[in-house]
């Protein structure tokens, strides 16, 4: 999880998108890597969700990758705020 999401941020904080490198760095994040990341978090959730929250993305980066790369918009989380039944 941690890898993955060092690769998105190393990404996401790029200064140049001018750069033919960023682009193709952005267009190189294959789905099945978001995929599999999505579903390291997801289970993460399911088992620590604290943890989960620490290793989340933060939104600023988040936010720049939904504008970057749109297609990936199906793997990154989202925040928010709940209610619901805890099942006890």
């Amino acid at each position: 999880m941690t890898n993955f999401n060092q690769e998105l941020l190393r990404i996401s904080t790029e200064t140049a998108p001018a750069n033919k490198s960023w682009f193709k760095s952005l267009y190189l994040l294959d789905a099945a890597i978001i995929a599999e990341r999505s579903e390291m978090l997801l289970g993460l959730m399911e088992r620590d969700p604290v943890v989960a929250l620490v290793l989340a993305l933060p939104e600023s980066i988040l936010e720049h990758l939904r504008q970057s790369v749109p297609s990936i918009l199906p793997g990154l989380e989202e925040r928010g705020a709940w209610k619901g039944h805890d099942g006890t």
